[in-house]
């Protein structure tokens, strides 16, 4: 018998039962992304499971959160010479009862799910919370929630594996014993003091202190925003203008057009100033001279001027 499909199609307790009724014995194959897991069956029972480095129990109850993923199953006939993790004539290790206690694990998945419980969720104890009798992973969670530390630097201190994690957490959780809180600022940021003439400043724009940090917070982020544009268009410009020859070639003729300009009236006003020069010591040396008399042209007439 040879079974294939998709784990979003066929759900694993499914299969785990289907191979359970017909005591079958055979080796199951599953994968997901990267993520690879053998499941060894004999005569119906559950005798071997692993999945990347967890082995057992532990393999067995992560792959019930395998909600996608592909699988195959072939039926073989002795499971003699394989590797075997799990003893089905253990009262603890019964098929039907790993298959109950995978499904529960599921099911406690998908409440801390629900409740978008992660690494950055923050939990305190309630108090006088009545406390049933709770696994000793779970009193190693209680005792370390204090309303301040996020759940992973905690987890990160206690050895403990992630099916006791989800389980801790799901039972104190649905029990009320505790609750999701907001984290909690340090003392030393709760408060911060300021000058009196920053307050007096800030009061000349809003009478409200708080309102005004805001706006004046806005206000400094707009004005960075302009610069940094401001700073681009510039460098934009300056980059264009470098590469662009025709403006390269517009530069050096207006700077030689101005230079020759320059020489052009150095030309003419030279000669214009020397031309008034003489034309003036021309003017005044005909006053300053001696008057002379005209030259005799055979006529009765006097001086001329």
């Amino acid at each position: 018998m040879q079974l294939t499909g998709e784990l979003s199609k066929v759900s694993l307790p499914n299969l785990l039962q289907l191979v359970r009724n017909g005591a079958l014995t055979g080796k199951f194959g599953l994968l997901q992304g990267a993520k690879t897991a053998t499941v060894l069956i004999e005569d119906g029972s559950i005798v071997h499971a692993e999945a990347d480095a967890l082995l057992g129990r532990e393999a067995l109850f992560e792959l019930f959160l395998w909600l996608s993923g592909t699988f195959s199953f072939i039926e073989i006939d002795a499971v003699d010479d394989h590797e075997r993790s799990i003893n089905p004539e253990d009262p603890e290790e019964t098929t039907d009862k790993l298959i109950r206690e995978g499904q529960h694990y599921a099911e406690q998945k998908r409440f801390l799910d629900q409740l978008r419980i992660s690494g950055q969720s923050v939990l305190s104890p309630v108090k006088d919370a009545r406390l049933p009798k709770l696994h000793e992973s779970a009193q190693q969670l209680l005792a370390s929630f204090d309303g301040r530390q996020p759940l992973s630097a905690i987890l990160a201190r206690l050895s403990l594996t992630r099916r006791h994690q989800i389980q801790s957490l799901a039972t104190l959780l649905s029990e009320g014993i505790c609750v999701v809180v907001e984290p909690q600022e340090p003392e030393s940021m709760s408060q911060i003091q300021l000058p009196d003439w920053v307050i007096a400043r800030l009061r000349q724009d809003n009478p409200d202190i708080a309102q005004a940090i805001v706006d004046m917070v806005v206000w400094s982020d707009r004005v960075k925003c302009w610069m940094y544009q401001a700073d681009a268009d510039f460098e934009r410009i300056k980059n264009l203008l470098e590469k662009n020859p025709k403006t390269r070639m517009i530069e050096d003729d207006y700077y030689q057009g101005e230079s020759a300009g320059s020489t052009a009236s150095e030309a003419i006003s030279v000669p214009a100033y020397e031309e008034a020069s003489q034309t003036s010591q021309t003017k005044t040396t005909g006053r300053n001279q001696p008057r002379r008399p005209a030259k005799d042209s055979g006529s009765s007439r006097g001086i001329e001027f």
